[in-house]
């Protein structure tokens, strides 16, 4: 792997990447469990969030990721895809927004605006929409690449999404496309199979900390 600056486009994941996920996950388990215990349906909707992350974290099927997900899970909790599409919109997309900010890794931030002052083109590229979550994050400037979109149409690790931002900055060489992730199965495989360098992230502040100041 070459230097930061050596590259001319450097993506970001961002569940895990730009902010930690274990205490996401941990502020996330509570809010679940309260639901549980205070909504008649909140077992319910704490088992379709679990089977709803299982099938994702496998997913392979292009075209359509969410639409096919949820019709398929509905299958599976005897119900319709609206009731599957409500769930997933409050428990995955909404409900976190409220702890986000407390998860973030300000350095890692800070590093996607310093590298675009040195004009390295610099984008966040997730499984998972980012729009609100830049918005969380403060993250103005930052153009932001979700799996599911349509031009995209699959997740991490098929390379159609590394693919499919170079041409959108006219660049064709992938060794001057560094990934930065959490995840070697996911973020690490997915440059990998795009001929792309890849970097990952511990989830532990601790050991991401040794991390940066081997880099520096």
């Amino acid at each position: 792997m070459k230097q930061l600056e050596q590259y001319r486009l450097v993506l970001f994941d961002m569940d895990g990447t730009l902010y930690y996920k274990r205490p996401m996950q941990m502020r996330m388990a509570g809010k679940l469990l309260t639901n549980v215990c205070a909504n008649p349906k909140g077992f319910w909707e704490l088992l379709t969030v679990l089977k709803f992350r299982r099938l994702r974290e496998h997913w392979t099927e292009k075209e359509d990721v969410d639409n096919n997900i949820y019709a398929l899970l509905a299958e599976q909790m005897k119900c319709s895809p609206d009731e599957i599409r409500e769930v997933i919109e409050k428990w995955i997309h909404e409900i976190p927004l409220q702890v986000l900010a407390k998860s973030c890794d300000k350095k890692m931030i800070a590093k996607m605006y310093e590298l675009q002052k040195k004009g390295i083109a610099v984008a966040i590229y997730s499984d998972y929409p980012v729009e609100a979550k830049q918005k969380v994050l403060g993250m103005a400037g930052i153009r932001g690449f979700y799996g599911g979109q349509k031009e995209i149409g699959c997740l991490k690790p098929a390379p159609d999404g590394i693919r499919f931002i170079m041409k959108q900055y006219d660049i064709e060489n992938a060794s001057e496309v560094l990934m930065i992730g959490d995840r070697m199965c996911k973020d690490g495989q997915a440059a990998i199979n795009a001929g792309a360098d890849y970097l990952i992230f511990s989830q532990y502040a601790l050991i991401r900390k040794c991390q940066w100041c081997k880099m520096n």
